[in-house]
């Protein structure tokens, strides 16, 4: 069925394949029950009775039970609809507080803050499917209850900061970026622990400060979101293995950061690209294992300080451009287990090829 800029009524229609109603068209249903397929309806149309859509919905009925695609409405109204069961996707423009926890929801929620409104939005405590969330203007106005492990996480802001402390685990990828940061605009996942998939965060500043885990990838900065601070004070491991060398499983772009410092890392799963940017110091003190290629590059005049102290296990070492680095004795445990094709020094301020290192030149002039 497909209505466009005109009414229609179906007093006696009980069940149909598909529904369209486009360009100010209307629609009456009173009696219809089931679509199989999708309804890509106004809110307005008359549909009492209907119970299920097989597909994608966009209507209202006071009695659906369950939608098999993506069902988008305002929270006003999904709480006016109390025997609804299940949906594959939920997306919802959140103007009033809502329960979810009893709701049955197969892949996504996608939450659309609306302006000025300040609401609470409560789920279950441990949740299969993604959570994305779009911020209008103040992250801070929606309270969120539960949500504590969820499939995945997405979150947006143009300008300001996320906070998002309800997050203990990730099962998939985990994403937040404040679009047009500013200095002091931030991102905080207070109590995240783990996060199985790939963490890329965007924002001046950025604190994990229970991130114990990444499991696939940890991504800073990109574009006009490079971060001045950096807090993930108990990071131990990132990478599993599983992505190829010429994928970095840490990457970080240091164009507005001076210090980077992750204290507590001992093992990562893969190789890492650092951006040299305005960098003065790396430091990574308690890592033993580096299974891939560390590699430095950038236009760099500041960087004089790498601390690896502890580095046992690497594959290879490439640093270019860095043109105050004259000290890699941080390196010499390692330079046993590399060779001249695996050990690549050039246009810093010393660079000592492999056999400078074996021969204990660790420091230029």
């Amino acid at each position: 069925i497909q209505i466009s800029s005109d009414s229609a009524s179906f007093p006696a229609l009980e069940e149909c394949n598909s529904i369209r109603i486009y360009n100010n068209g209307r629609g009456d249903f009173p009696v219809l029950t089931t679509v199989t397929g999708s309804a890509d309806v106004p809110s307005s149309t008359l549909m009492p009775c209907l119970k299920t859509v097989g597909g994608d919905f966009g209507g209202f009925s006071p009695l659906l039970e369950a939608v098999g695609g993506v069902f988008k409405c305002n929270s006003d109204l999904l709480t006016k609809m109390p025997f609804l069961q299940k949906v594959g996707e939920l997306e919802i423009n959140l103007s009033a507080s809502v329960e979810l926890v009893n709701l049955q929801i197969g892949q996504k929620l996608i939450v659309h803050q609306s302006k000025d409104a300040v609401c609470t939005l409560k789920g279950p405590e441990e949740c299969d499917y993604a959570l994305d969330i779009y911020f209008s203007d103040k992250p801070e106005n929606i309270t969120f209850e539960g949500f504590k492990r969820v499939g995945a996480l997405y979150s947006y802001l143009w300008e300001g900061s996320i906070s998002l402390p309800f997050v203990h685990e990730v099962e998939g990828n985990c994403n937040c970026v404040v679009g047009n940061s500013r200095p002091g605009d931030g991102v905080e996942l207070k109590h995240l622990s783990r996060v199985e998939g790939t963490v890329s965060l965007f924002a001046h500043k950025i604190s994990c400060p229970n991130l114990e885990v990444i499991g696939k990838k940890l991504k800073i900065s990109e574009n006009n979101t490079a971060f001045e601070e950096l807090s993930l004070p108990v990071l131990q491991s990132v990478g599993d293995g599983s992505l190829a060398q010429t994928n970095p499983c840490l990457d970080i772009d240091l164009r507005r950061c001076k210090s980077l410092s992750i204290p507590a890392l001992k093992q990562i799963l893969g190789s890492v690209n650092i951006a040299a940017g305005i960098a003065e110091r790396v430091t990574m003190p308690g890592l033993t294992t580096l299974d891939g290629t560390l590699q430095i590059t950038g236009s760099n005049n500041s960087l004089s300080v790498l601390d690896f102290p502890l580095l046992a296990t690497i594959r290879k070492v490439e640093i270019k451009d860095c043109k105050a680095l004259k000290d890699f004795s941080t390196f010499a445990g390692v330079i046993p287990v590399l060779n001249t094709s695996t050990w690549r020094i050039s246009g810093c301020g010393y660079n000592p090829d492999w056999q400078d290192m074996a021969d204990g030149k660790y420091i230029g002039q």
